[in-house]
Formats: structure tokens, sequence, C-alpha cells
């Protein structure tokens, strides 16, 4: 008896419940000390195990003594995690801009984008730029060879035309697929004249450090993965600089774009707000002035990068399992809401809604939203009300919460599972602008 027909094989994919189908990665590991890992995971039994073996054995934690001290600890730790990140700069430009805050002070943004020449995917354009050097010296060539071919026409005043005269041996171009898309990059930037979207980056610090140029490397890679133009204003810090200064500058930049747009290339109608951490707090903020004043067009989205909401919180004392790997504590936390929040209780209650989002009551009308944060950072509970408030007011909001992870993940683990899936999730967003 012969055996049945062997079936094809077939590979079926079984989807994890607990992640998307989208969040199929593979995890990069890096070398764990032992004990180091032992007491992590002691103290941190709900953390990502995946997360934990790519910090390694580095402590986040940031103790403050004081507000200049915990500036100068938050920006060495700010710096140390994002020197991890790997970024492509070859193709991202940046130039100065300068622009006036509300209060007619001079400020500086630095703006980043695409170089239209050389921008084709990230590949190295050396060899695209011999290629078409060597064009250009054939087509000179060739041009050469055409008038010495008619003068010595005229010259014997021979009006007999022959066959394939004038065209001369055409040279095809190196023949290479970086070559090609080159040329189909170049063709579609000098022949597209359309408008393009841009966003504001407002970056993070707690409202108290924090520099364009100490997250350069995270807006070059939103540069890149979304092919857009951003704005980076160096708005002023606290607590030299109370609120509402911080937000005037962030807000002023959003204006400059939009009376600049015509000149910038830029629709109007699709100026984002990007905000990381305190910045996601001013990038609501920012949204919220922009509808109280009527500004039209509204802004067309907002991003907001695990959020720094609600100075009155409670929820940060619960957090202790997250001690270890949070790069901010409850003793921080209210560190740089005091030196933030100006010191008269008149001015408090009337502009609350801006300096801190999470107390306006209405939130009707507000532009299409996105928020993520991590299951053990210390603003996880407020920011889950905030969107639940959202959703209430019939706002468009897209909401992550990623279990298992602290504050910053992202930065402090850009090769963790979790933080390639918050970075695509936060691409696709910012992509429908």
């Amino acid at each position: 008896m012969s055996a049945p027909p062997r079936r094809p094989f077939r590979r079926v994919y079984i989807a994890n419940p607990r992640r998307p189908p989208m969040q199929r990665l593979e995890p990069v590991r890096a070398p764990v000390n032992s004990q180091a890992g032992a007491a992590a995971a002691a103290q941190t039994p709900y953390a990502d195990r995946d997360f934990l073996q790519a910090v390694g054995n580095q402590n986040l934690t940031v103790e403050p003594t004081d507000i200049l001290g915990l500036r100068l600890l938050n920006d060495k730790a700010t710096e140390a995690m994002l020197g991890k990140t790997k970024v492509c700069e070859v193709d991202v430009l940046s130039e100065e801009i300068k622009y006036k805050s509300l209060d007619g002070t001079e400020l500086k943004m630095t703006k980043f984008y695409l170089d239209p020449v050389w921008s084709w995917g990230n590949k190295p354009w050396d060899e695209a730029r011999q290629n078409m050097i060597d064009e250009e010296k054939e087509k000179e060539e060739k041009e050469k060879k055409e008038k010495e071919a008619q003068k010595d026409k005229e010259k014997d005043g021979s009006e007999k035309k022959q066959d394939g005269e004038g065209e001369g041996e055409k040279k095809e171009p190196i023949d290479n697929e970086m070559y090609r898309e080159w040329q189909r990059a170049v063709r579609e930037i000098r022949h597209e004249r359309a408008p393009k979207p841009a966003l504001v980056y407002l970056h993070g610090g707690g409202f108290i450090s924090g520099s364009v140029e100490l997250f350069r490397k995270d807006i070059i890679r939103y540069v890149n993965m979304t092919s857009m133009t951003i704005y980076a204003p160096e708005y002023r810090l606290a607590p030299e600089h109370k609120f509402p200064k911080p937000l005037e500058d962030a807000f002023a930049a959003a204006q400059w774009i939009r009376e600049n747009a015509g000149a910038e290339n830029i629709d109007p109608e699709r100026i984002g707000l990007l905000g990381v951490s305190a910045g996601g707090a001013l990038a609501l903020g920012v949204a919220m002035m922009w509808q109280d004043k009527g500004i039209e067009p509204p802004i067309g989205r907002v991003c907001a990068v695990y959020p720094m909401l609600n100075h009155q919180s409670t929820a940060v004392g619960n957090s202790k399992r997250a001690k270890f790997i949070n790069i901010w504590t409850e003793k921080g936390v209210k560190m740089a809401w005091d030196a933030y929040l100006p010191r008269t209780a008149g001015q408090r209650e009337k502009d609350l809604p801006y300096a801190d989002p999470f107390m306006r009551e209405d939130l009707s009308g507000f532009p299409p939203t996105y928020i993520d944060v991590g299951g053990l950072d210390l603003f996880a509970k407020d920011v889950a009300a905030f969107v639940a408030r959202l959703a209430e007011a019939n706002v468009k909001v897209e909401f992550h919460c990623y279990p298992g992870v602290p504050h910053a993940f992202d930065y402090a683990a850009p090769d963790a599972i979790v933080s390639r899936e918050a970075i695509q999730h936060r691409r696709e967003w910012l992509r429908q602008l």
C-alpha cells in the first residue's frame, strides 16, 4: 500500500494576543551583569525581561539634590542614553532660524530636513555623485563634438545629411540600482512642488533641562523615518524662566511656521506637534492655546510621548517597583513642577490648564492625538486618565501603554523589542499628517 501524498508545508503564524502582529521583531540581547540583573528583576517584578537585558546593569535613576543638580544629572543621563541611539546623519541638513517669542524675546530654533539632492533612502552617495559628474562630462564632450561637426559642415558647404550624423555615440551612464533610485528621487523632488507637512519638536527634560543639541539624534531619527521637515525651538527653561515663558516660546515657534509657510514650502493645514516627556505637556498646551485663540487652520496632529502630566499627582508614590529603572523619582518630579509653575496662586489658577493640560476640564474639539507611555512610568496612571477623558470628549486618540517599561524606555534601550514597536507606532501616526 503506497503512502498518501505528502501535503505541501504551510507556515502558520499564530498571533500573540499580548502583542499586535506588526511587532514581530528580533530582540538584540546585550551582555548583562548577573548580580545587577538579578537585583533589577527582584526590584521590578513586572518589568519587561527583554528591556532589562537590553538596559544591562546601568542604573537609570536620577537622585536629585537641588534643582541645578537635577538639571545636570538629567542632562548627563539623557546624553548617555541617546548616545546609544544609531541614526544616519548623511542626508539630514540643519539650519538655525531666529524668531521672536510672544514677549518679544529673540530666540532660535533649528530646522532639520532631508537634503533635496542626496536623500534617497540613507544610502552612500559617493558613487552616485561620481556618476552624476561623469554624466555631465559626457554631455559636455558630446555638445563639443556636435559643434565641431557643425562648423566642419558649414566650412565645406555640404548640404547633404548623412544618416546618424550629429547624434554621436551615446554612452549610457553607469547602470546600477542606487543610481536609478537617485534619478527617481531627484525627479520627484524637482517636479513635486506641493507644500509639505511639518513638525514642531519639543524636547524633554522636565521643563528644567535638555536642549535641541542634546536631543539631536532623536530629532534626526524622526526626520529619517517620516521624511518631514522638523522645527525644534530652543525654548527657555525653568527655574530661570517659569511658566508661561517655555509655553509661549513653543507656541511662537508653531505660529512662525504658519506665518512663513509659503516661504518654507509648508502646508499650513499639516502642521503637527511632537513632544517628549515635558515636551509632550508643552505640545498639548500649545494645541489648547491654539484652539482657544481660534487660529486657522487648526493644528493637524499632536504626538505626546510619555507626557509629564498632573502636578498634583499622588500616583508617583505607588511605583516603588520601578525605582531601579525609572529616570524620574517622586522627589525629582515635585522639584521640576515647583520650578516650572509660577509662585503666585492667582496666576496658577488662571493659566493652569496650559501649564498642566491634565487640569483642563473641557477637551472637546481637541486635534487628533497620539499618546504612549510605559506601564512602569511614574506618569502612567495620570496619562491613562487623560486619554480616557479625550475619548469621552469624542477626540480621535490613539493610546499605547507598554507594560514592564519605565519613563524614556526607548532611550534607555533603543534596541529592545518594545522600543522598536513604539517607534513604529509613532512613525505610522505621524506619516498620516
